[in-house]
């Protein structure tokens, strides 16, 4: 007998979700029956790339881009993503906040911000998962917004993609997603073979 997966019919946006442990997470939820926003901020290759593995498993996870500093874009990638997936239940942000100091780092924090007070707003009801030490959304938004913080094991001052960090880091922050989501843990969360049904159990 077939049994619905855990997360059906929710639409979930994951930001830096190409990468680290926003892979392991975008991957998770799609596989638990998600519908996927994949959004990256530099490299939408990535997500592109994500998004056909998910995809070639009968799986909903689409690809976007978005740059903080452009509201404009910000707004774009809100549209197509509730024109695509529908409205946003959860938003995921894994984007590492700076560590450096200084005006430029100030900037980047605001504009992470932004980024958030505008998904966030349009996921009243819904839920917001940041790591811990991002800088979150205005509290207006929030007001009707579930939030939970994840814990950051150590600074990424290059991000995911720093070799230094290892594999254990990227799963231990995934699985602490996926658990506020009801998603088991695992050790190994990556698409291979098993097919979905493996991924959410």
């Amino acid at each position: 007998m077939s049994v619905n997966p855990p997360l059906a019919e929710l639409t979930a946006l994951v930001i830096d979700g190409a990468s680290g442990p926003g892979r392991i997470v975008s991957s998770r939820l799609s596989a638990a029956g998600a519908r996927v926003a994949i959004v990256t901020v530099s490299d939408g290759g990535s997500a592109a790339y994500l998004s056909k593995e998910l995809s070639g498993l009968g799986l909903t996870a689409l690809p976007y881009q978005v740059d903080p500093a452009d509201r404009g874009s910000m707004e774009q990638l809100l549209a197509d993503v509730t024109q695509d997936l529908g409205r946003l239940d959860v938003l995921v942000n894994l984007l590492p906040a700076p560590v450096d100091e200084g005006r430029a780092a100030e900037e980047r924090v605001q504009l992470r911000t932004a980024l958030l007070d505008v998904l966030a707003t349009a996921c009243r009801g819904g839920r917001l998962i940041l790591l811990a030490g991002a800088a979150p959304p205005r509290l207006g938004s929030l007001a009707e917004v579930w939030v939970d913080t994840v814990p950051l094991p150590a600074p990424l001052p290059n991000g995911w993609a720093d070799p230094g960090v290892p594999a254990s880091v990227h799963h231990s922050t995934a699985n602490a997603v996926l658990l506020l989501l009801g998603i088991p843990a695992a050790a190994g969360a990556e698409i291979d073979a098993t097919g979905p049904a493996e991924l959410w159990g």
